[in-house]
């Protein structure tokens, strides 16, 4: 028996498949993701070389040493697998959004600790952030970049961990050393990147009024910038967030790409060796000074035009 089928009949086209993202695009979907990641590991290797201070100051006995950084672990080991379930239920970019919220909670409560008690719980939230963040960037990894392909990215990720991993417990202990900082900063140092990852001005406005930061101070979130340095658009977009012309601003930087950018976009770039690159490196990139950190460039303001109200 045989079926005669329509002539006329039209087999609907599959739908075209989505073009591929760029290396640029990639990389620039990851600068997010991989600042957000950066923080959260930071934030488990810190204060390591803080807790006897962090100790000291609160009252806590020797089981305290373990106890804040376990919290944190465990709660990172435990909800890790609960949000990659719940990323094939949700939209990944608002779970992403969900899980720094958390962490600039923690991060916020930890700083503001006035016992021992409290500084535990708050890194149990903490951890239930990071251990978002982990599980999410890779599932975002494997969404947004072909399988042939992702093994030429994971290696970012493998550096941020390292970074991390090294720089966690060198930072904690300088910033516990400068006087006019304190061991607070461990937990608050990873509020601002968290932020400036969490995407448009609506999903970082919970995290600004943790800070307590008024409604007219001006922020510029990654929804206002189209493109990533060395591109001018970040400063350009301040710029009009201020209302000023950039011609008329200096931009300090410790990086050739905030110089490179700072130049296209008209500004007088200052340059400081804090980030690890050469005096050169910064000349040659447009840098009109450089100093070693900002503390002395604030003892020399009157070189690049500025005069310190006394």
């Amino acid at each position: 028996m045989t079926t005669a089928v329509p002539t006329d009949h039209t087999v609907p086209a599959a739908p075209e498949a989505a073009a591929p993202m760029t290396h640029r695009e990639v990389l620039e979907a990851l600068s997010g993701l991989l600042i957000g990641m950066f923080v959260a590991m930071l934030s488990s290797t810190v204060v390591t070389n803080a807790l006897p201070t962090i100790i000291g100051d609160l009252g806590g006995g020797e089981s305290a040493y373990t106890w804040v950084i376990t919290a944190t672990l465990l709660t990172t080991t435990a909800t890790t697998p609960i949000w990659g379930k719940l990323a094939d239920l949700f939209s990944r970019k608002m779970l992403v959004q969900v899980a720094l919220v958390i962490f600039v909670a923690g991060s916020a409560m930890a700083g503001l600790a006035p016992g021992i008690g409290w500084l535990i719980g708050a890194r149990a939230v903490q951890g239930i952030g990071v251990g978002g963040l982990t599980a999410l960037v890779q599932v975002v990894m494997a969404a947004m970049i072909a399988p042939r392909e992702r093994g030429r990215y994971s290696g970012y990720l493998g550096a941020t961990f390292a970074l991390a991993t090294i720089s966690g417990p060198l930072l904690g202990g300088l910033i516990v050393d400068t006087s006019w900082l304190g061991w607070r900063w461990c937990f608050y140092i990873g509020v601002p990147f968290a932020i400036a990852t969490s995407g448009a001005r609506h999903t970082a406005g919970s995290a600004l009024a943790m800070l307590g930061l008024p409604d007219d101070v001006p922020v510029v979130t990654r929804d206002l910038v189209e493109r990533a340095k060395p591109d001018p658009h970040l400063f350009l977009a301040a710029a009009r967030r201020l209302d000023v012309d950039p011609r008329n601003c200096f931009v300090v930087g410790d990086s050739v790409w905030d110089l490179l950018a700072a130049q296209r976009a008209g500004a007088l770039g200052i340059g400081l060796l804090s980030g690890g690159y050469g005096r050169e490196e910064l000349e040659r990139s447009g840098a009109y000074r450089v100093y070693a950190d900002p503390a002395e460039m604030l003892t020399r303001l009157e070189e690049v035009g500025v005069r310190p109200v006394r």
